[in-house]
């Protein structure tokens, strides 16, 4: 939770910064299905837990997925809204926070090509230094009404130990494989997951059994749900 409050923070500065140079874009997405996780974190730098909802949207054609997340954190609010144009091949962020309306795009594919502060490029290279490994524990249990088979995950390289319960019950593309389909973000999503929909992520940072945890649960699942986010009001800044 640290991180994405930390991530949206820096996220909220770049927009204000380059907000005076923003271009007025108008676009409305429309999605079909819709997966409602709830995000916690306790034992951390704080003693209190910390909880947010993500709404995952996903649209039957392919075309683009998104995120809705709302952030409470230290008496404060944000809304957040991720969209991935797979035909596009663009993620646009969209911030509102107490009706101050910001927003960024970048296309994926030109990654390679921006300056990534070197804070944040040595975040993502230790992220990403070696693939998990996911291993069966023959444990099952219900989620939502769907059947889940659980994985224990652990990384060579690094101590935080992850349980995964997947579900193959679920028709649905997953965020994970949503991103991973992403040019230009296969390689940062490519982590040889099991096949099935995750319905719940419990993660130990600091090893297994350790005090700080993060969790990821899907509370609820509405399929043929029409859900539209629109870019109105927005002022976009194109970074690439």
């Amino acid at each position: 939770m640290q991180r994405i409050n930390q991530s949206l923070f820096l996220l909220s500065a770049c927009v204000l910064l380059l907000f005076s140079f923003g271009l007025q874009a108008q676009k409305s997405y429309e999605f079909t299905n819709e997966v409602v996780m709830q995000m916690t974190t306790e034992g951390g730098d704080s003693d209190s837990e910390e909880s947010s909802i993500i709404r995952f949207y996903s649209s039957n054609d392919h075309e683009h997925v998104g995120f809705d997340m709302e952030v409470n954190s230290h008496g404060m609010t944000m809304d957040a809204k991720i969209i991935n144009d797979m035909e596009d091949n663009t993620m646009t962020t969209l911030i509102n926070q107490g009706g101050m309306k910001m927003a960024m795009q970048y296309k994926l594919d030109a990654l390679g090509g921006m300056d990534i502060p070197d804070e944040i490029e040595d975040s993502v290279d230790d992220e990403n230094s070696a693939k998990p490994n996911f291993r069966a524990t023959g444990k099952t249990k219900t989620i939502n009404g769907y059947k889940c088979v659980e994985y224990e995950v652990t990384s060579e390289d690094k101590d935080d130990y992850t349980v995964v319960w997947m579900t193959k019950d679920l028709k649905m593309a997953s965020f994970f494989e949503s991103f991973s389909s992403v040019k230009g973000m296969s390689e940062a999503w490519d982590m040889d997951m099991p096949e099935g929909f995750p319905m719940e992520i419990i993660s130990y940072p600091n090893g297994k059994g350790s005090k700080e945890k993060r969790s990821i649960k899907v509370t609820e699942i509405n399929k043929n749900k029409k859900i539209s986010i629109s870019t109105e009001g927005y002022s976009i800044m194109k970074l690439n």
